[in-house]
Parts: C-alpha cells; sequence; structure tokens
C-alpha cells in the first residue's frame, strides 16, 4: 500500500490519493465483514464439529444442545485487576506506539537524510513486509514454541532498530533498522494475542483485547506526541529514539513476568 500511495500522491495530490485510499478500505472492509467473516463456531453451527472437540473454549463448553453459547463476560475490575492483562498489554501497547513514531517520522527523516521519496517509502514497505513475515512465522511457532520466550527473543529487535536509527545515517542501515522494527511489531501482534488468550480463554478474549487496544492506542498518542516534541526542540529524531530505545529496553523485559496460568472465573 505504502509505494501505491506515495505514487498515487506524486501524480493526483495527496487529498484526491487520500480519499481513494479510503474508498478502496471501505469497500475491502464491507465486503469480508458482510460476506466472509463469522462469530464463532458455535453462533456459526460448528459446536459439535470434529475440529472443535478437546478443545478449553468456554463458548464450546458452555454450548447448549441447540448450541447456543451461555453469554460469558469480565468485569474491568477483573480484566485491569490481572497481571495477566497488564504484562502481553503493555508490551504490544509500547512496542505498537514506537512501531508509529518509525512510520511517522521515517518519510521526513529519509528526506533529512538526503534520501529520494520513493526510496524514503521503501522503508516504510521494508517494515511493512518484516512485520507481515514474523507475523505469520511467530504464530506458527507460537503453537510450538514457549510463547514468553519468543514474544522476549521479537521484542528485543526494536531496542536494535532504535540503536541503529541513533548511529547511523547510511540507506542500508536505516532499511535494516526498519525491518527490525516490523519484526518486532510483527512478533507482538500475534504473541500477545496467544497469550492473552491462553490466560483469560476464547470466549472472554473480545473483552479483554478491547481493553488492550485502548492501552495501544493510549501508548501511540504518547509516543508520537514524545517524538513530536523532542523534534521541536532538537531539529531531528535522534533524541526521540534515543528516549524511546531505553523504553523498549525495559518494555522487553516483560514478556519474562507473564504468567500462563488459566485465569479463574469471574
Amino acid at each position: 500500500m505504502v509505494p501505491l500511495l506515495s505514487l498515487a500522491i506524486e501524480t493526483q495530490g495527496w487529498r484526491k490519493a487520500l480519499l481513494g485510499e479510503a474508498g478502496v478500505l471501505f469497500i475491502v472492509v464491507m465486503a469480508l465483514a458482510l460476506l466472509v467473516l463469522r462469530d464463532d463456531p458455535v453462533r456459526a453451527g460448528y459446536a459439535q464439529h470434529p475440529e472443535n472437540k478437546g478443545r478449553m473454549d468456554h463458548a464450546l463448553l458452555a454450548a447448549g444442545k441447540d448450541g447456543a453459547a451461555q453469554k460469558q463476560t469480565l468485569t474491568w475490575s477483573h480484566i485491569l485487576g490481572s497481571a495477566g492483562f497488564w504484562a502481553p498489554s503493555l508490551m504490544l501497547a509500547s512496542i505498537s506506539g514506537i512501531a508509529q513514531v518509525i512510520v511517522v517520522s521515517m518519510p521526513a527523516y529519509g528526506h533529512q537524510l538526503g534520501f529520494a521519496a520513493s526510496s524514503a517509502a521503501f522503508t516504510i514497505s521494508a517494515f511493512s513486509i518484516a512485520a507481515a513475515t514474523t507475523k505469520i512465522l511467530a504464530g506458527v511457532m507460537a503453537d510450538f514454541w514457549d510463547k514468553r520466550i519468543l514474544l522476549f527473543a521479537t521484542a528485543l529487535f526494536m531496542p536494535l532498530a532504535l540503536g541503529l536509527f541513533s548511529m547511523a545515517t547510511g540507506y542500508a542501515a536505516i532499511l535494516a533498522a526498519c525491518a527490525m522494527a516490523g519484526v518486532a511489531l510483527g512478533g507482538a501482534l500475534p504473541l500477545s494475542g496467544a497469550l492473552i488468550a491462553a490466560r483469560f480463554g476464547a470466549a472472554r478474549f473480545g473483552s479483554v483485547i478491547g481493553w488492550t487496544y485502548a492501552l495501544i492506542y493510549g501508548a501511540v498518542i504518547l509516543a508520537v506526541r514524545f517524538a513530536g516534541w523532542s523534534f521541536d526542540r532538537t531539529g531531528d529524531y535522534h533524541g526521540a529514539f534515543e528516549g524511546l530505545l531505553l523504553a523498549a529496553l525495559l518494555v522487553s523485559l516483560l514478556a519474562l513476568l507473564i504468567d500462563l496460568r488459566s485465569s479463574p472465573k469471574p
């Protein structure tokens, strides 16, 4: 999307390009939501399907003879009072906030370093490709390896990326740093979700992940605001990268504190 949007902005102007992107996203999302997506195995009529035998999902265990699931909810105090929520959620929120800083600042930072517009846009593509590839690999590996160790390993790529941003100015190094940041975000997304699902159960996943995304958006706002404030004071992004580097190192350690025990019923 990034190279296509960059080309559209150059040829059509930013207003028409963004309106076109909005239209495409609306059509794709609505088509998928209405024609493809389903809620869960129970509501889709697959509670008794052989693939669901042995699953510990609360929705399946609570399904009656007619296949209807009994509603199970978590109170906000139960969610926010659990360390099993805070550790993976804070990791994902922090990494997402730092990743957004990189995405937002890279075109301007690349221009500051003398990169061509197309070259600066490709750094974001490298970030996206690395994130998408890592999401798939991390999702597969999470079925066989310790999710906490995988999350810790992938999260470490973020301080490595920030350290490279702080020290290097060459295009190859910046491109590599963007790819490292993509690995960190790509690992955090599925692994944090898997840890939350393992802790709270699939039937309660929606309630918990909603609070997680509240943290994510808060972290994104704070991180981008910090980067802008740092740039206004210093005239470059090195101060922001260095400040976020310490936060990324501390956040990486949270993975080792995650408790995998199942959450008790509220």
